[in-house]
């Protein structure tokens, strides 16, 4: 299952570095490809996405989901 979230505040390839790590640590998160000139992140995921622990992780680490 694949998603694509929009992201405020990424701003260079360290900031797509840092998403990537955090979130490929995930046990349903199987792949993680971030875009800081685009202002997304596809996820691609075993099950249903847990967006409410994406978005955990994300403000964690001083991103923001933009809905």
């Amino acid at each position: 299952m694949k998603t694509t979230i929009k992201i405020k505040n990424m701003k260079c390839v360290g900031c797509e570095k840092r998403i990537i790590n955090a979130l490929s640590t995930e046990e349903n998160i199987s792949k993680v490809k971030a875009d800081h000139k685009k202002e997304i992140v596809e996820i691609t995921s075993k099950q249903s996405l847990d967006l409410k622990k994406v978005k955990e992780i994300l403000e964690n680490l001083e991103f923001e989901i933009e809905e």
